[in-house]
């Protein structure tokens, strides 16, 4: 039981770093968007 326990708190685990992962990217992909708009006004 208690191992079972265990890998389950491992896979919890495994997946909210999988989510922190795709959030970390999602942010990061947004603010480059960001800084091409901004470069494109200073461009433009």
């Amino acid at each position: 039981m208690k191992k079972q326990h265990g890998s389950m708190i491992r896979f919890a685990l495994v997946r909210l770093g999988s989510l922190m992962e795709k959030v970390s990217k999602l942010e990061s992909y947004q603010q480059m968007k960001r800084w091409k708009k901004r470069y494109m006004l200073i461009w433009i």
